[in-house]
């Protein structure tokens, strides 16, 4: 029983050594390949190029402009590599995100030219939805609806501000097909004050009026007003935004915006302004966002000397763009209203919330009240902990005490193994009294080895035993031989008896009968276990061959 015991002690102990180092080994695998992927995505962040597609709307248009500025300051500044492309406007730019067939064809900076594009980012009007997929990053800017009338097509009240939208009805106007522009018309026009019209998307000389979003100052609005174009009011705004469009806000054409003098307007006009946004997909990873949100935020000098080195570039002298213009729209970037239509991307929050309280400063009385019982508690459990501890070691050393107690009884001999001159009879009994305590002892140590395997007590408590073991062990083995040899000395005297009787003149019949009788009791006591040594009973045996050898030679010369 205590074999099986040591046996299941020896396999537990050798599962748990198993256990222990493949999660060794498992723990020092998953250090090495945490390694692995913080320095890869730290190279991925910081030092690889990351390609994205930015489509912008109309080339001549402030959102490309600002974009390609954008992409210059992203390239010099970062890892962000990004391709601005070229679409006829809103309505094309959100179909980029959606990887849909667009309008027209997108002319990439990079050369590409494609109606099939699958863009990161694109800038459009707040009023159009972009879809569930689409996050907001930024507002970059105001754009301003104008609406613009031919005054030889349609007759005009006295004072401007008094013109009425219905009298485009059945009218023809012309506004961009592709963009959002001619969504946002049809919003206030036909959803609002149910008028029919009809568009083109052509020279506006073929139109009756001219429908634009476009930021206060827009070169092609003043273009049209210097050929003889007049800017309109569109009235009901409040009703429009509270009603219908919550994307909407009041706002006005000042007074002399487009020219001084004479003025044009020539007084304030009431129209509807709304945001230039910044999309992306929801898939473009935050880390990406969160630079180009910091570039915006962050650079906007450098955007600012880019648009003037776009203006003096690619459009050279007379240019088709005044950067004065643009300049101000860099100073309008601005985080989005959390309770717009689109969700702020994640990245885009990381940068905008990085001043805000964390959680820990915000509970940081309550979180130190937890910290503090946390110690507390802490400290009471290491105390159970050491007190725990110190009784288990104390619980091994008593084990292990117990233990050499026994040891030590049984190698202390009594006054029946200390006999000298006892009986053959007296040693054997001594013998297997010596015997019965070996096997105790190993039994004991067989004990005291189980309760090492199971750390019931420690190495140096078994180290300290197995001393005592040995000692035990020497000190019966030697009482063992010492009695073997007693044994074999009495064998061989009693021999050495019949050898005097017979020089005595003693008959040799009767002496080879007692010599017979003395090699029968000797292999029967030979019989019982561990009597005699090996060694032992060669002496007895030689001494035997030698006295029948006399005997016998005695019987011959006799006869």
């Amino acid at each position: 029983m205590s074999i099986i015991k040591n046996i299941q002690g020896s396999l537990q102990n050798f599962t748990r050594y198993r256990v222990e180092k493949y999660i060794l080994s498992g723990f020092g695998v998953f250090i090495f390949l945490s390694i692995v992927v913080v320095g890869f995505v730290q190279v991925r962040r910081n030092l690889l190029p990351y390609k994205i597609i930015l489509t912008a709307g109309k080339k001549t248009g402030e959102s490309y402009i600002l974009s390609s500025a954008i992409a210059r300051v992203a390239r010099q500044n970062s890892n962000i590599k990004i391709d601005v492309c070229e679409t006829d406007g809103t309505g094309d730019n959100i179909k980029s995100l959606r990887a849909e067939r667009l309008t027209t064809k997108a002319t990439c900076l990079s050369g590409a030219s494609t109606q099939y594009l699958k863009a990161h980012l694109a800038t459009a009007q707040a009023d159009i939805y972009p879809g569930s997929d689409a996050r907001v990053l930024t507002n970059l800017y105001q754009d301003h609806f104008h609406l613009l009338v031919n005054p030889q097509k349609i007759s005009l009240p006295q004072q401007i501000e008094n013109f009425n939208i219905g009298s485009l009805r059945s009218k023809t106007v012309e506004t961009p097909k592709g963009g959002g522009q001619r969504k946002s018309f049809e919003n206030i026009a036909n959803k609002h004050f149910k008028i029919n019209f009809n568009f083109i998307d052509s020279d506006p000389k073929n139109a009756d009026a001219v429908f634009r979003v476009r930021v206060l100052g827009n070169e092609q609005i003043r273009k049209l007003i210097a050929s003889g174009w007049k800017l309109v009011p569109i009235e009901q705004v409040n009703a429009i935004q509270q009603t219908k469009y919550p994307a909407y806000s009041p706002s006005i054409i000042p007074e002399g915006v487009y020219r001084g003098s004479p003025a044009a307007p020539e007084v304030d006009l009431e129209t509807i302004a709304v945001q230039r946004t910044l999309l992306s997909r929801r898939d473009v990873p935050d880390w990406v966002v969160e630079k180009i949100v910091t570039i915006l935020s962050e650079y906007r000098q450098e955007i600012k000397k880019e648009i003037q080195a776009i203006a003096q570039e690619r459009y050279g002298s007379p240019q088709t763009f005044d950067p004065e213009t643009i300049y101000p729209l860099v100073n309008r970037f601005e985080r989005p209203e959390d309770n717009s239509n689109v969700q702020i991307h994640k990245g885009a929050l990381i940068y905008y919330d990085r001043n805000d309280p964390s959680f820990i400063q915000e509970n940081a009385d309550f979180l130190g009240l937890l910290l503090t019982i946390a110690l507390l508690v802490g400290s009471w459990l290491l105390r159970i902990k050491v007190w725990r501890d110190r009784r288990i070691e104390c619980e091994a050393n008593e084990k292990v005490d117990r233990y050499i107690e026994k040891v030590v009884q049984l190698m202390k001999l009594n006054s029946k193994n200390q006999a000298s001159n006892s009986t053959v009879v007296e040693i054997t009994r001594s013998l297997e009294d010596l015997f019965g305590r070996q096997e105790k002892l190993n039994q004991e140590f067989q004990r005291a080895s189980y309760s090492l395997d199971i750390e019931e007590i420690s190495q140096s408590g078994f180290r300290v035993f197995s001393e005592a073991y040995k000692s035990a062990r020497e000190t019966i083995d030697r009482a063992v031989e010492e009695r073997q040899r007693k044994i074999v000395s009495s064998y061989v005297n009693q021999l050495k008896a019949l050898l005097n009787r017979l020089d005595s003149g003693e008959k040799p019949d009767l002496l080879l009968i007692e010599l017979d009788r003395i090699r029968n009791e000797a292999a029967g006591t030979l019989l019982q276990e561990r009597i005699f040594s090996r060694q032992s009973f060669r002496t007895f045996v030689d001494a035997y061959n030698f006295i029948r050898d006399a005997i016998e030679r005695s019987c011959k010369g006799l006869k």
